[in-house]
């Protein structure tokens, strides 16, 4: 027998008529909206909040029910006896279900079946029927996920410089957007080029930069766009103190250049230079467009994250071994960096994808980064085999099934 429970609203109350898990009772039992403050000890250890689940992630998805439900585990501490239920939405409205629930002194566990996308469960005082404040689970299930690979390079400005200078007939006479062209006809690539405003010695700025190759930036807006990054290279850090108002006017003016020279081949970004914002920030991105962040999600010995975009250590510990997290206040989603080409030499290039791919948690989305500077022979670190590295990288994907997409297309790619 299905426990189904559904969610009725009459005069403002909100009535259940359900089977309890222990017992098969007759009638409504009512939950109170009122809710229970005293919940610090009270916690779902899985899933995790704001986890983005598919049938092929590990714990705490068991796998795809015949009735095509995805069926994953629940856990968590408790301080008193709790009911759960799972709402198939996001937030407590609207049908729901009560699910057998296990309890064991301090400890619960169960098993719910999400039928949705958004799915909130959500943990009631057994005696009051209040829920319990703080006690909530929101878990995404992407059912329509596929193995896919998104590829940005950070730090773009050289080629623009270059093109600026050289006068060329084509975007494609420089060797860099030739060979990232070359990429895309061999493995049907997309990249999405994150751009500094200004070159970092000041001699060039996007405004000088000609209109003339709108149309030619427009033909190859299937698999080339450009996004903004930051005004500049230096200093470091640019945007980790600064107010929304500077990230704004520093992201508006980017975006407006590139829009007035490449057109339809400006898109929002996925990243910030250096990966650190104040929280107040994500806002401002969300205004303009952007749905996903990539971070490197990397602690470092002093207690602070690499490329983490100040997000609590919680979710940062948990973006260490998992593809994605999402965000319910501020709903960005930020996606776990798999690879930085420029920083892992070609013989640890495929080595590191492998690791990627062998953890369940990981391996549905290459998230792929590398940094423009790199390919440059001026620059004082310039690498040789920095387009052996793409190759080698973008081949492996490719042969082992991943399709290209890009960063903010949909609900995480999807």
């Amino acid at each position: 027998m299905k426990r189904r429970d559904f969610i009725k609203t009459a005069g403002g109350a909100t009535v259940v008529s359900t089977f309890l898990q222990n017992d098969l009772l007759n009638g409504t039992i009512a939950f109170s909206q009122e809710r229970d403050s005293g919940g610090q000890g009270v916690r779902f250890i899985e899933p995790f909040d704001g986890a983005i689940l598919h049938r092929r992630s590990g714990e705490p998805v068991l796998g795809l029910t015949e009735t095509g439900t995805l069926k994953i585990k629940v856990s968590g501490t408790t301080d008193r006896p709790v009911e759960l239920m799972i709402f198939f939405h996001e937030g407590i409205h609207g049908e729901g279900q009560l699910v057998p629930i296990h309890q064991t002194g301090n400890e619960f566990r169960a098993e719910v079946e999400l039928r949705e996308r958004f799915n909130t469960l959500q943990l009631f005082d057994a005696k009051t029927k209040n829920a319990i404040d703080g006690a909530t689970s929101l878990v995404i299930w992407l059912k329509e996920s596929f193995p896919r690979y998104r590829f940005q390079i950070d730090d773009n400005s050289f080629w623009l410089r270059d093109i600026h200078q050289q006068n060329y007939q084509s975007l494609f006479d420089c060797f860099y957007l030739a060979m990232l062209r070359d990429f895309h006809k061999k493995y049907n690539s997309k990249f999405a080029l994150n751009c500094f405003y200004s070159t970092p010695e000041r001699d060039f700025d996007m405004s000088m930069f000609s209109d003339r190759y709108k149309s030619e930036f427009e033909d190859n807006a299937d698999w080339l766009r450009l996004t903004f990054h930051a005004e500049n290279e230096f200093p470091d850090n640019p945007y980790q103190n600064a107010t929304p108002e500077k990230l704004a006017a520093d992201f508006d003016q980017t975006a407006a250049e590139i829009q007035r020279f490449a057109g339809m081949a400006y898109s929002a970004p996925a990243i910030i230079h250096w990966g650190t914002i104040r929280p107040e920030c994500y806002q401002t991105l969300y205004d303009r467009g952007v749905r996903s962040l990539s971070g490197y999600f990397i602690p470092l010995e002093n207690g602070q994250w690499l490329v983490n975009f100040q997000l609590p250590d919680a979710q940062s510990r948990y973006l260490m071994n998992h593809d994605a997290w999402f965000d319910k206040k501020s709903r960005l989603i930020f996606s776990k960096l798999s690879i930085v080409c420029n920083t892992v030499s070609l013989a640890e290039t495929i080595p590191t994808i492998q690791r990627s791919m062998a953890n369940p948690n990981t391996a549905e989305v290459m998230d792929l980064l590398t940094h423009e500077q790199y390919f440059w022979p001026f620059y004082q670190n310039y690498y040789a085999d920095h387009a052996d590295r793409l190759d080698a990288v973008l081949r492996y994907v490719t042969e082992f099934g991943y399709k290209p997409v890009w960063h903010n297309d949909g609900f995480y790619s999807v």
